[in-house]
């Protein structure tokens, strides 16, 4: 492929690991649970319902009985739109699915508690279905272009399935673990063709299918020093043990009929991030929750998959909780879901940085065993990214999501 039309045909994707791997720079871009999801995820210091088997197992200690709960994103959209990416035009981005994203079960024995989830916390599908007709000549040394078509699908998704133990210390301090076993899959399609003046053209097309495995523990513990005042603090990492990516790419350049074929399989495993996280949790009166999170994320070094290594990452997250009888509650969160991808820069190639912030809300109708949480949970955050093969042109990159959720909980 000659170089004045590499920039036109936007390779990225077809010649780059790194942009092929699913997005594993963002790490809140679903938030799990029901009243922990309507507080903005800020929950390390309360987890005291089965959503603590995955924010901190040392709170399922401070739940009496047994406690079961569901919840669903009834409707999960997000939309990015790359500005001016090819001669003007822009490309637009979208994701909408219905999407099952936690389920837990805890029980209490004495001191000891035993919890099981299953959780989603990540997962996509992703379109782009373009067709760009006559692009006029914006530099030097440029061709018009009849026709530009892109045609893209993604698909990726996280899941976690764990076992919880918390013991009790004390009545104010509790210890836990939770030991998931961790499993992503990403698949994407890629399509693009252009379609010169003189009727000549040239295309690019792209697949591939990347799975990894692991094991992700999970230790927390949870303290009350005083009863309107809880701590947190939970430590965890992704230990994986299995990957493989493949990737398929047809190339057909301009004047040639035929198509260059080319296969690459990977089976090195990604890096992965050391996790902390810190909470406060207040409670300044019998009806008024207030919590505060801060969330780090170390650089785990480069890779194959991440050449340029990753940023160290902290997010913030702080939510509050009003009852306004014992009945009725309502929570609203704001939170930070800051990418660990170093910022494009003149020495980087094919890098996406979008940091993002969010708010969350939700309602809650509590009966005697049971309750029914809604909720809406919208974020958004602007970037930068290079779209281009072998350049480090940026672009300016949009990014907004908006969830739906609805929620049950049983006391049994």
């Amino acid at each position: 492929m000659n170089k004045r039309t590499s920039i036109l045909i936007v390779l990225s994707l077809a010649l780059a690991p790194s942009i092929s791997m699913a997005d594993v720079t963002h790490y809140k871009n679903i938030l799990v649970g029901d009243r922990s999801a309507t507080m903005a995820g800020a929950y390390v210091a309360l987890s005291d319902d089965s959503s603590g088997c995955y924010y901190n197992p040392a709170g399922i200690s401070y739940t009496t009985g047994a406690n079961l709960s569901g919840s669903v994103n009834a409707y999960h959209i997000q939309d990015s739109t790359y500005e001016n990416a090819i001669r003007g035009n822009s490309w637009k981005r979208d994701s909408a699915e219905l999407l099952p994203n936690f389920f837990g079960l805890i029980k209490n024995f004495g001191r000891h508690s035993l919890g099981l989830s299953v959780v989603v916390p990540d997962s996509f599908e992703q379109h782009q279905d373009q067709v760009l007709e006559n692009l006029p000549i914006t530099s030097a040394g440029q061709e018009a272009i009849s026709r530009y078509t892109l045609n893209m699908h993604v698909e990726d998704a996280t899941n976690l399935a764990g076992i919880s133990y918390a013991y009790e210390l004390s009545p104010t301090l509790a210890a836990g673990l939770t030991l998931s076993y961790y499993h992503r899959k990403n698949r994407i399609g890629n399509s693009q063709t252009i379609l010169f003046g003189d009727n000549t053209s040239e295309g690019s097309f792209y697949n591939s299918s990347w799975m990894e495995e692991g094991i992700y523990p999970k230790l927390g513990v949870r303290w009350e020093p005083h009863r309107k005042l809880s701590l947190g603090l939970t430590i965890s990492q992704v230990f994986l043990y299995s990957s493989k990516w493949d990737a398929m790419t047809n190339v057909k350049e301009r004047g040639n009929d035929t198509f260059i074929y080319s296969k690459t399989t990977l089976k090195r495993l990604r890096h992965t991030s050391f996790e902390l996280g810190v909470g406060i949790a207040l409670y300044p009166t019998e009806y008024l929750t207030f919590t505060f999170d801060t969330n780090l994320f170390t650089d785990p070094g480069k890779d194959i998959y991440s050449p340029y290594g990753y940023d160290p990452v902290i997010n913030f997250s702080m939510g509050g909780e009003f009852l306004i009888n014992k009945n009725n509650v309502i929570r609203l969160g704001y939170f930070t879901n800051n990418s660990s991808s170093p910022t494009p820069s003149e020495s980087t190639r094919n890098i996406e940085h979008i940091d993002m912030w969010g708010l969350a809300t939700g309602y809650s109708l509590h009966g005697q065993s049971t309750s029914f949480t809604i909720g809406v949970i919208y974020s958004k955050g602007n970037g930068t990214s290079q779209i281009y093969d072998n350049s480090s042109a940026v672009i300016n990159v949009k990014r907004y999501s908006l969830t739906g959720l609805l929620s049950t909980n049983y006391k049994l």
